[in-house]
């Protein structure tokens, strides 16, 4: 309750400030009845904390706005908001992401019964598997999007196809994050591909114009159409992917959301079958060997194969 008072102390005085009546410690100290310390600590932190441009007037004796269109946030952030937003800032791992996330946060937390930095020592994050990201990559490309402009990027493949390195130009189309990392989904030529940002070394924005936008909707069926990443491979036919995990497990793995459409069955012996759309991909494949010793894989058989000639070759690379 104490916050959100102060916090319409602090709406006041801007409004004061803003129609020029030249609000000081004293008029402050007396329209809540408060301490002038206390107004004075008030106007400090609205205009050092808050960075609202405030400038005092001698002549006037009080402050008046040298930008009018200053404001400060109007609406009051419950404990549970204030709560998803830690974790926000805990779940984005990209540099950029975070400073901009860090300063909306900073922003609009004074609005709240809670003090940010207390909710964050209650709050952690631990990402495994995230890609080490450039600086400036991610708001570069969200301003080609935007501004609805071509960009050429130097991607570099580290999968073992070095000539696929290099500049190229694309058209952005939608950013995406997941599983701790940023993509781009971008046209390339006459092809939709997605792209880690963290294989992304330089972006440069072009003035040519992206032309027709991709749908909305379009873009966000195709995300949940597949399982994981490869959401823009054309090269792999999509095929049912069928497995059944055994009963030791099975409970386990029933919580797990592999797909938005996956079907799950449960079956006489306690094991349960989960079938879902995907093409043939590293990361399927390692899902599935998060459970190798406890999944079967019923379709596609081609998957099984593939499965097989990995777990072979990693057998030669240990010796056996």
């Amino acid at each position: 309750m104490a916050k959100k008072l102060t916090f319409t102390r602090y709406l006041w005085f801007i409004d004061q400030a803003r129609k020029q009546k030249h609000p000081n410690t004293r008029t402050l100290a007396e329209k809540y009845e408060i301490s002038p310390v206390q107004a004075q600590r008030d106007i400090e932190f609205i205009r050092d904390q808050l960075c609202a441009p405030l400038n005092y007037v001698a002549a006037k004796k009080g402050y008046e706005l040298t930008d009018h269109a200053f404001s400060l946030p109007s609406v009051w952030v419950e404990d549970e908001e204030l709560l998803l937003l830690a974790i926000a800032k805990e779940l984005i791992r990209d540099p950029d992401s975070r400073k901009i996330l860090d300063g909306f946060v900073h922003k609009i937390a004074i609005n709240s019964s809670q003090d940010l930095a207390e909710v964050e020592r209650y709050v952690s994050y631990k990402g495994m598997g995230s890609y080490r990201q450039r600086s400036g990559i991610l708001s570069q490309l969200l301003d080609a999007l935007l501004l609805q402009r071509k960009v050429e990027i130097l991607f570099m493949d580290y999968w073992g196809h070095p000539e696929k390195s290099g500049w190229r130009t694309i058209t952005p189309c939608h950013l995406l994050f997941y599983r701790t990392n940023w993509y781009v989904l971008a046209r390339d030529r006459d092809k939709l591909r997605t792209f880690t940002l963290a294989r992304i070394e330089q972006v440069r924005l072009l003035e040519e114009a992206a032309g027709a936008a991709m749908p909305v909707q379009e873009i966000r069926e195709l995300i949940d159409d597949k399982f994981g990443i490869f959401i823009t491979d054309t090269d792999n036919p999509v095929v049912q992917v069928k497995l059944r995990f055994l009963p030791e497990i099975a409970q386990f793995t029933g919580s797990v959301v592999f797909h938005p459409a996956q079907q799950v069955e449960e079956c006489a012996d306690g094991s349960l079958t989960v079938t879902f759309p995907s093409t043939i991909n590293r990361e399927l494949i390692g899902e599935v060997l998060r459970f190798a010793d406890q999944v079967e894989i019923l379709e596609p058989p081609e998957l099984k194969d593939e499965l097989r000639a990995i777990l072979r070759r990693g057998l030669i690379n240990l010796g056996s």
